[in-house]
């Protein structure tokens, strides 16, 4: 197994298959296509009633908690979108705040972004969560046909796409560029500097003098269910056994009492055929119920999948790999990948048992992962998604390695399996390495194409400009431009929303001794109807003494504006001005004598 083939890289398969072919073109002309595409697969609005009624949706209550709005330089969300008090925090606002830091930062350094509204989602799985889908091709219900296309309604950014390019949404970078171990930043300042350091260290640490193994370091977890929450009681119609397996044994004790106290409900009775067949149901429910909860939980651990085969392989050949676990927690569950499920035992069995040479919970900071020749990227543990482990590794003048999965971000479609990039799964990864190692031109490409990506794609302008790009092609397929443009208009689509969103300010604020340590700080500034409200008062007042200084009567009295030249006599002189026109006339034989 470890001389077979590197396995053929899922997007880039995926890839030629939406856009015709093998010949797809360069790495540029690749990102701005699948740029293009994924734009177009949102409902165009070429009338202006149109685009109207979708940012009045998407600024009205059902969507406005999904909704970022960019103008005139300027960016707004509600604070339950950001997770500022007095709302709940919850999962994903930090990144919420971090895709907003990214765009203030964009703008603070001269990028010109048009005037936009998108949804936005922060999941790592992608778009398919309900805010671009508006027409998902279902199964038609009796006697109805089956939509006619399958077009999005919301455009909708979102910064990973767990399933491929065909997932709905618009790919944006991940909101973790710039950022160190304390969370999200999105300060494309903070990254110049971060990526400066990284290759400053890189340039001290020729390939001759690094530590030629496979680099990883990371959490080996597992998404399977909590034991702490129970199996599924035996008897799924026990009611009081199941509101405490769901852990509400305490806020229902109460209320079942009551129930058990009050007198009997009159039942009708049941035939034992009936009786039967609603056991049958209720035992039929509940395997299919565990078998959804499982399949569910195995599929989010494709990435810790991943994870433990790589640790496997420091087991089998410690003098290639160096892939460590900070923690060691490896799923069980293989029930989803029956093919796989044989090497996948023998996998966690080899860990297991070698915990303490997988095992090392030590810190290592971005400039440690220069100390070696090749750098690993696996899925992330959460999803089975992308990683901001990889944001960095570019950087370090090592050459990547990228373990074989379906997820893609903004910038994959410019990636060139074996130029910028090597692909490897458990099955090919030793015979991978071994092969780099007895060809150091190849090596040297990798590293190489490492660089190019560091330079000319993720670099901090290169994230910016795509930022523009992205919002200038939204803008254009909604139609934004002349609507947005317009305070009234907009004051009038948001109506009672316009109060809930507020201006995202972004305070650059110090965590550290060294300004690279610097998070920016996320704060609510005016609400969307404080800034609007003068600026459309100021252009309604605008448009009135316009309108009045160029008004005239019905009837022709009154002045009138001057539209052509005054015409001149045989001389080529003009007519004079009214006091001496008796005189001109005179003199010169203008008009009738």
């Amino acid at each position: 197994a470890s001389s077979r083939a590197p396995p053929a890289w899922a997007p880039a398969a995926e890839y030629r298959r939406l856009h015709g072919g093998a010949d797809v073109g360069g790495q540029r002309t690749r990102l701005w296509g699948e740029l293009r595409r994924s734009v177009d697969a949102f409902r165009q609005r070429t009338k202006r009633e149109d685009t109207e009624a979708l940012i009045s949706d998407l600024l009205g209550a059902k969507r406005r908690n999904d909704t970022v709005l960019v103008l005139d330089g300027k960016i707004y969300a509600t604070k339950a979108w950001l997770g500022l008090p007095p709302e709940r925090k919850f999962l994903g606002a930090e990144k919420n705040q971090g895709h907003c830091a990214m765009i203030a930062s964009a703008i603070k350094h001269g990028t010109k972004l048009p005037n936009v509204a998108t949804a936005h989602t922060a999941l790592a799985t992608g778009g398919d969560d309900g805010r671009c889908l508006n027409e998902r091709r279902l199964p038609p219900l009796y006697g109805r046909s089956e939509p006619a296309d399958d077009t999005y309604e919301y455009p909708t950014t979102v910064i990973a796409k767990r399933d491929g390019y065909g997932q709905c949404g618009v790919l944006v970078p991940n909101p973790y560029w710039g950022a160190r171990g304390y969370g999200t930043s999105g300060d494309l300042g903070m990254w110049h500097k971060d990526i400066a350091n990284l290759r400053k260290t890189a340039k001290s640490r020729p390939p001759q003098k690094r530590d030629g193994r496979v680099f990883w370091r990371g959490k080996c977890s597992t998404n399977e269910w909590n034991i702490k929450s129970g199996p599924i009681p035996a008897d799924w119609n026990d009611r009081a056994a199941l509101e405490c397996w769901r852990g509400k044994c305490r806020t229902n004790a109460r209320r079942l009492v009551d129930e058990a106290a009050a007198p009997p409900r009159r039942r009708l009775t049941k035939s034992a055929e009936t009786v039967a067949k609603e056991k049958a149901m209720f035992a039929a429910r509940k395997i299919a119920y565990r078998t959804m909860k499982a399949e569910h939980k195995c599929k989010k651990d494709f990435g810790n999948r991943a994870r433990l085969r790589a640790a496997a392989l420091t087991v089998a050949r410690p003098d290639l790999f160096a892939v460590t676990c900070s923690q060691l927690t490896p799923p069980k569950n293989f029930s989803c990948v029956p093919d796989e499920a044989a090497a996948l035992y023998a996998a966690r069995t080899a860990t297991l048992k070698a915990s303490t040479r997988v095992v090392d919970a030590s810190w290592l900071e971005p400039e440690d992962f220069s100390k070696h020749k090749y750098v690993l990227n696996l899925p992330g543990q959460t999803s089975g998604s992308y990683s901001r482990n990889l944001n960095h590794l570019w950087s370090t003048g090592a050459a990547v390695m990228l373990w074989d999965a379906p997820f893609v971000e903004w910038y994959y479609p410019a990636l060139d399996d074996g130029v910028t990039h090597a692909v490897i799964d458990g099955a090919s990864a030793i015979g991978a390495v071994e092969r780099l190692e007895r060809d150091p031109q190849q090596l040297a490409t990798l590293a190489k194409g490492a660089a190019f990506v560091d330079r000319e794609l993720v670099c901090p302008h290169c994230i910016a400009d795509y930022l523009r790009v992205a919002f200038a092609s939204i803008s254009e397929r909604a139609g934004y431009k002349g609507v947005l443009d317009d305070a009234a208009t907009v004051l009038r689509l948001a109506g009672t929303s316009c109060d809930a969103f507020v201006q995202v300010v972004v305070v650059d604020r110090k965590t550290g001794e060294a300004s690279i340590t610097s998070k920016p700080e996320i704060r609510a500034g005016p609400t969307l109807c404080d800034v609007l409200r003068p600026q459309a008062t100021v252009a309604a007042k605008a448009a009135k003494a316009a309108a009045k200084a160029n008004w005239s009567p019905p009837g022709g009295w009154g002045p009138r504006r001057v539209t052509e030249a005054p015409a001149k006599n045989a001389a080529g002189q003009e007519p004079p001005a009214l006091e001496s026109v008796a005189g001109f006339l005179e003199e010169t034989g203008w008009g009738p004598r």
